[in-house]
């Protein structure tokens, strides 16, 4: 009767601890586990392949730790901010010199949108202009809102097709105002190349001028002269023989920022606001 009940008891304890396993009452060991995608803990139990806590790795932003080069890739290493572990990727060869020329003289950019930023600081006086503007087969459209100490002073807008003024307008109530088509003038066709001038951004003989900053991942120079202007910094991002960002202090006696978002190449679709 004895070993009867001894055989019971761990017929007892063996169904506990196969319940303990169905029912995944699992104890994680210490270290994380990876592979490509996830990260996880293992569980304790002997035989237990289950995953614990389980998730796709959280990459930090990523540093390039082999600078590129003319003609040489670089490469970039993320971390993930949990497991620690990490993946790389091709940095592309830094541009040529006939291929900065190519790419900083915008021919042909005929399709893009712009947001820009013009900030003038001077004395107790802070102005600041915001542009969209929308560029597409030869036609534009394009917003300006300014702002004087911080507080909104005027809202325009300007729609050009095919060389003619469509309609503008001058407030944010009245957005349908026309106007009689009229030739627009050569100098109020936008462009990018016709606006980077404007400011006296001309770039294509300044290859010299620019270095390749990894840790900014930005072609930067400082205390420039232009053919038009002088600034005292400019830094782009540049990926793809096409400029992304764009920021520029001139040397001026009133400090003048500027900052230029190139986006939707090839894409931009003209959306003006809906006549009512």
């Amino acid at each position: 009767m004895k070993r009867f009940f001894t055989v019971l008891l761990m017929l007892f304890v063996l169904t506990g601890l196969v319940a303990c396993k169905e029912e995944h009452e699992h104890c994680a060991t210490d270290n994380l586990e990876n592979n490509d995608e996830y990260h996880w803990y293992s569980c304790e139990a002997d035989g237990c392949e289950e995953r614990l806590e389980k998730e796709k790795h959280s990459w930090d932003s990523g540093k390039i730790t082999i600078a590129p080069e003319k003609g040489k890739e670089g490469i970039r290493t993320f971390v993930c901010k949990v497991c620690k572990t990490v993946r790389t990727e091709f940095v592309s060869p830094l541009i040529t010199d006939s291929q900065w020329k190519l790419t900083t003289a915008l021919s042909g950019v005929d399709n893009v949108t712009v947001d820009f930023e013009e900030r003038i600081e001077d004395k107790d006086t802070v102005c600041l202009k915001k542009y969209h503007i929308e560029i597409a087969n030869n036609n534009a459209y394009m917003t300006i809102v300014t702002y004087n100490n911080d507080k909104e002073t005027s809202y325009y807008g300007r729609l050009i097709e095919a060389g003619l003024y469509v309609w503008e307008f001058s407030s944010r109530e009245d957005t349908t105002a026309t106007v009689s088509p009229r030739v627009a003038k050569s100098d109020d066709l936008v462009s990018i190349a016709n606006l980077f001038s404007d400011y006296g951004i001309k770039l294509e003989n300044s290859y010299d001028s620019f270095a390749f900053n990894k840790d900014t991942e930005r072609y930067e120079a400082s205390n420039i002269a232009l053919e038009n202007a002088s600034f005292s910094h400019i830094s782009m991002k540049i990926e793809k023989s096409k400029i992304l960002e764009l920021e520029a202090v001139k040397n001026d006696e009133a400090k003048v920022s500027l900052s230029f978002r190139l986006s939707s190449y090839g894409t931009t679709k003209i959306n003006p606001p809906k006549a009512q």
